[in-house]
C-alpha cells in the first residue's frame, strides 16, 4: 500500500480477516503505485521522481504563454519538467524490512507502536503521540498560489533563493516581513 505523503510503501499482510502492516520501504517522492513481482522484487512508482526542479523560464506573469493550440509550451511548467521514477527493491528478509522501516520512521515525524524504539529528539516540538503537549499553539500557513519560493522570496538575505527569479515586488514586502518575523521555509518542498 503506498503512503504518498510519507514517501514510503507499507508492506501489508492481507491474508487474514484484517490486514496487518509488517513494515515500510522508503521510496522516491510521492509514491503512486507498488507491485510485488513474481521474482520477489517490488516495483515502486513515484509520481514526482527523486527531486524538484527550478523553472527559471516560467511560467511567468510577465510573459504571455504560447497558446495551447500552437504546440508544446515553451515555458518550464512544473507538470512538464517534473518526471516520475520507477525503483525496484530486491526481495527482503524480515530483518531487512525492519531496517527499511527504521529509515522511513527516521524521515517522518509520525510515530506508532510499530517501531517504539525510534523516537524524535526530546527538543522536538512535535508530540510523539496524539494529545501529548507541544509548545506550538497556532500554525499559520500562507500560500501564494502558483508561485515558487524564488518568485516571491528569492532575494531574502538569509534564504536559499535565486534573486533573478523574483517577480512580485509589492506582495513580496508583506511576505518578507512575515518570513523575517516568524519563519523562512526556503527548503520546504511539497
Amino acid at each position: 500500500m503506498v503512503c504518498s505523503d510519507a514517501n514510503a510503501v507499507a508492506v501489508t499482510d492481507v491474508d487474514g480477516l484484517h490486514s496487518q502492516v509488517q513494515g515500510f520501504i522508503p521510496t522516491g517522492w510521492y509514491p503512486t503505485a507498488a507491485r510485488a513481482l513474481p521474482d520477489g522484487r517490488v516495483a515502486l512508482v513515484s509520481g514526482r521522481g527523486l527531486r524538484s526542479y527550478a523553472n527559471p523560464s516560467g511560467p511567468s506573469p510577465m510573459k504571455v504563454p504560447a497558446r495551447s493550440h500552437e504546440g508544446i509550451r515553451s515555458d518550464e511548467y512544473v507538470g512538464n519538467i517534473q518526471s516520475g521514477s520507477v525503483a525496484f527493491v530486491d526481495a527482503f528478509s524480515p530483518e531487512q524490512l525492519d531496517a527499511h522501516s527504521k529509515v522511513v520512521m527516521a524521515n517522518s515525524p509520525y510515530r506508532d507502536s510499530l517501531l517504539d524504539d525510534v523516537r524524535l529528539p526530546a527538543t522536538n516540538p512535535i508530540p510523539s503521540r496524539p494529545g501529548d503537549p507541544s509548545p506550538i499553539e497556532h500554525v499559520v500557513y500562507i500560500v501564494k498560489e502558483n508561485r515558487t519560493y524564488d518568485q516571491v522570496l528569492g532575494d531574502m538575505e538569509k534564504g536559499n533563493g535565486d534573486k533573478s527569479l523574483v517577480l512580485l515586488t509589492r506582495s513580496r514586502a508583506e511576505s518578507s516581513q512575515l518570513a523575517r518575523e516568524f519563519v523562512l521555509l526556503d527548503n520546504f518542498y511539497v
